[in-house]
């Protein structure tokens, strides 16, 4: 058990580290969305 956590704690930090970067790229896609629609019209 002892030698799984360091593991855990790189697997949880990389799972953070992944949602981060997910929720990040989501807003930037958004955002050029938004700027897309805003020029086309």
């Amino acid at each position: 058990m002892l030698q799984a956590f360091p593991f855990l704690l790189l697997g949880n930090f990389y799972y953070l580290s992944l949602k981060k970067a997910g929720l990040t790229s989501s807003l930037l896609l958004s955002n050029t969305e938004l700027h897309i629609n805003r020029t086309r019209k």
